[in-house]
């Protein structure tokens, strides 16, 4: 009686919601009452050789960050073919948790047995290590065969992973809208909130907001702290709900506080501007410290602006250098952009237009308008190589082309020199044009004086020059502000600013990431 009376406390205790051999729903590690549990598990364990007993009392010894036991747990109940033991193994040796070395060979080992073995949870895990190349030889084929076992055995992750690569195209599927739709909802009806905050992503990029607010709202509800970093979003932008700056501020503060790294950010955002707070630098600061060492680029790029400006820490070009370069490193093209500028400029860095080339075609290669233009300006300083014009030009017309007004002019001045490109006086003047109409007050003025300079003039080869004078007296603030594109990063859309102001990043939803008992899914911003 009384044994039974131990095991029936450590079930209803201990048991993992992912182990198929579970008593009841199971509860997770954050929600074990340890001081209740500990007991009731060890004298389970101690009193029989049953191993699923063994690896609760090991979840027990987990949940109170006792790691060192908890392997050993784990691996007596492993040593009895325990799946869901054998798989916390590999989970040990996917992390660490202080007692092993990160090991991922050891892990997809590990791994891979427990799914063999048929742990409906390692198999998904599995996935995801072919999906990451984590230990194995990346596969996306691989990866969805095992995702879709996982599925078969209810594993909710997995359907959401299945989603994610049918809205990808990836894994030698169709890209398909509604069968990714289809899975994540398989997801969320099995209780992944995570699946919930999928499906609002998606149903905001197709504009139906009612059905976004819904499931957010349904993730929140269920504690996911990216659903509630959505939420914030959606509220800052009065999105399917009415915009308010004190709402989207407090989801961000939930979410933060549930280690949403995105919402740590945007609640820095809101601090620095007073959205929601009472301005504060300081606290800003804070929290862009907080998302930076939790490991968010966006966070890193905000505290590195925070060091160059002097807003709520002290004034330090070689902090603001280190942040952004962590930023550039972690792949934010904001802070490939800056430390590009930091490198021309020679601030908290050696001056030089190498590094600075070099990080400004980084970013220019990942599409951002403000990188491309500032390239193309490296490329005519270096005039004297051959084709460096012309790279130029291409620049200038890419950045152009994504309606940077800046490199409308620039490249509007090749046109009319023949620089890098052929002669094209009708090309230049409606470059002109369409700067003169440019939000940002420079560059509308100098767009403005050369369209109507142009306008009254015949370009010949001796008003040519009147003209270029012209450029340089206009645009020479212009060009020099051009190599700062700071980022302060929030929620808003409102990404195009010009060259001397404030770029703000959209710190949106962010892509869908694979989820897993080692690899949790960042449904926020990454």
């Amino acid at each position: 009686k009384a044994l039974g009376s131990a095991q029936e406390r450590c079930d209803a205790l201990a048991n993992s919601p992912t182990d198929q051999l579970r008593v009841g729903l199971g509860v997770t590690l954050e929600k074990i009452r340890v001081d209740e549990a500990l007991p009731a598990c060890k004298e389970a364990a101690q009193r029989t050789s049953t191993p699923h007993f063994i690896f609760l009392y090991g979840r027990v010894l987990f949940a109170e960050k006792n790691y060192g036991e908890a392997l050993k747990q784990f691996k007596r109940a492993a040593s009895k073919g325990y799946a869901a033991a054998i798989e916390l193994v590999g989970a040990f040796y996917d992390q660490g948790y202080g007692v092993v070395a990160p090991n991922v060979s050891e892990a997809a080992k590990w791994f891979r047995q427990a799914a063999e073995a048929g742990d409906s949870s390692a198999m998904n895990s599995l996935g995801v290590f072919y999906q990451l190349g984590r230990g194995v030889q990346q596969s996306d084929e691989d990866a969805l065969v095992w995702y879709h076992k996982a599925a078969d055995g209810g594993d909710a992750y997995a359907m959401a992973n299945i989603g994610a690569m049918y809205q990808t195209g990836k894994g030698g599927v169709t890209k398909s809208e509604a069968d990714a739709v289809e899975w994540f909802r398989k997801s969320a009806d099995a209780g992944n909130a995570n699946a919930m905050n999928s499906l609002g992503l998606m149903y905001s990029a197709a504009k139906s907001d009612a059905d976004a607010v819904e499931w957010f709202r349904k993730g929140a509800d269920a504690g996911n702290a990216n659903a509630m970093n959505s939420l914030g979003v959606i509220y800052s932008r009065g999105q399917g709900v009415p915009k308010s700056d004190v709402d989207a501020t407090q989801w961000y503060r939930r979410a933060a506080e549930g280690g949403n790294r995105a919402a740590m950010s945007n609640l820095g955002v809101r601090y620095a501007r007073g959205l929601g707070v009472p301005q504060s630098y300081e606290e800003a600061a804070t929290w862009f410290r907080k998302s930076a060492e939790a490991g968010f680029a966006v966070g890193m790029t905000n505290l590195g602006y925070s060091y160059e400006k002097g807003e709520g820490v002290p004034q330090s070009n070689a902090n603001a250098a280190e942040w952004y370069r962590k930023g550039a490193d972690a792949g934010n093209v904001f802070a490939m952009g800056n430390l590009g500028s930091f490198y021309e400029k020679g601030l908290g860095v050696p001056k030089s237009d190498a590094e600075a080339s070099l990080w400004y075609r980084k970013a220019a290669e990942k599409g951002f308008p403000p990188a491309m233009y500032n390239l193309g300006r490296m490329c005519e300083k270096n005039r004297a190589v051959r084709g460096s014009l012309a790279e130029a030009a291409n620049w200038y017309r890419l950045a152009a082309e994504r309606n940077y007004d800046a490199a409308k002019i620039n490249l509007g001045m090749l046109y009319l020199n023949g620089s890098g490109v052929a002669v094209d006086r009708n090309r230049a003047l409606a470059l002109f044009s369409q700067a003169a109409a440019s939000k940002d007050p420079d560059t509308a003025s100098a767009g403005a004086k050369l369209r109507d300079r142009m306008s009254q003039q015949t370009v010949s080869a001796d008003n040519r020059a009147n003209l270029q004078a012209l450029f340089g007296s206009v645009l020479g603030l212009l060009v020099l502000g051009a190599a700062a594109s700071h980022s302060v990063t929030s929620d808003s859309q409102d990404q195009q600013q010009e060259r001397t102001n404030t770029l703000r990043a959209a710190c949106l939803f962010g892509p869908l990431s694979i989820a897993g008992p080692t690899a949790k899914a960042m449904m926020g911003c990454p």
